[in-house]
């Protein structure tokens, strides 16, 4: 079925409800290639819009996207970056036009960073060399396409176990539970710790939020609402819950999630904070280099804050992050 432009006389398929030529809209009365005409009422036109500009464009859109993914995937596998690097930029184009701009909003090369995440240390224990490379590529493939941090985290919990060991996780988390703060990157992290301490149901529940409370609340034949306010989902909660160490596994997972989070949150910075690095030293503009911090609760970025460095003095131990979850950044400068 095609239809011809009343305006230019363009024929145009029928999937388009505009004309390509001179943007006229599509006529009530499609005509078929052949001469033949086929009246369409007002409402069978509306209908047969949508029906075209909801379904038939976008699954044409998606398919070209998981082509281009698939194809990107499989040159990382063979450790092709800078066909990678290409076909990423290729991925966005595509994915701009689409949505109606004529360039991507970022065209700049993803290659540094792709190489820095080839050389960076995953340090993680306990887990097979196959699937440190695996999380490795991961988060090249993620850096490429632009994907949420909520598609990285599901994409890098299936490759780990809870029993994943971090060594450098376990010393922080004491040191900040012994100091009583918790920076922001670890508030939840906190908060689940005390199941350790042996607290009591009571008190575990009153630690969640709502939001935590009604995932607990599937787990059990009770009804929550956000709507409800906190004393009430607690009370309800309780009234189901008869052993501790029912509530205590779940607040393990949850535990483990943000463990997964935070070292997501690490690599990342541990890639960019190189990348930074590499680019004051090899500027030409900058003189000096400075450590900005975010996280006024940290007592161990406090001591970092503000400290200033020349450009020809500054290592690599000396940029954040300075451990895990740091959210310091290492920034230039030029003296006037």
């Amino acid at each position: 079925m095609a239809w011809e432009c009343g305006k230019c006389g363009e024929t145009m398929s029928f999937v388009y409800v505009q004309c390509t030529s001179c943007e006229a809209d599509k006529p009530k009365v499609a005509i078929k290639k052949s001469g033949s005409e086929s009246k369409l009422n007002p409402v069978n036109t509306v209908e047969a819009k949508q029906r075209e500009s909801v379904t038939a464009k976008p699954i044409q859109r998606l398919d070209e996207n998981k082509t281009f993914e698939r194809r990107i995937k499989e040159v990382i596998s063979n450790s092709n970056l800078k066909k990678a690097d290409d076909l990423a930029l290729q991925f966005r184009t595509v994915e701009a036009k689409s949505k109606g701009y004529e360039a991507p909003f970022c065209s700049m090369s993803s290659l540094p960073m792709l190489n820095i995440y080839q050389e960076i240390e995953i340090p993680i224990s306990n887990v097979s060399e196959r699937k440190v490379t695996a999380i490795r590529k991961t988060l090249m493939y993620c850096e490429l396409t632009g994907e949420s941090h909520q598609e990285i985290y599901k994409k890098v919990s299936k490759l780990l176990t809870k029993d994943f060991e971090w060594r450098e996780f376990d010393y922080y988390l004491n040191e900040f539970k012994n100091i009583g703060i918790w920076p922001a990157m670890w508030y939840k992290i906190g908060r689940y710790f005390y199941i350790k301490d042996d607290a009591p149901v009571e008190e575990l529940l009153y630690l969640s939020t709502k939001e935590e409370l009604l995932d607990i609340s599937r787990e059990y034949p009770v009804k929550l609402f956000k709507s409800n306010k906190k004393d009430v989902m607690v009370n309800k909660l309780l009234e189901v819950i008869h052993d501790r160490d029912e509530v205590a596994i779940i607040y393990l997972d949850m535990f483990i999630e943000e463990k997964i989070r935070l070292l997501i949150h690490t690599l990342s910075s541990m890639a960019y904070g190189y990348r930074r690095y590499l680019d004051i030293k090899d500027s030409t503009y900058y003189d000096k280099a400075q450590i900005a911090y975010i996280d006024d609760t940290c007592p161990i970025c406090k001591k970092m804050s503000a400290k200033t460095f020349t450009k020809d003095a500054i290592t690599l131990d000396q940029c954040p992050p300075y451990h895990p979850g740091c959210r310091c950044r290492l920034t230039g400068f030029h003296n006037e």
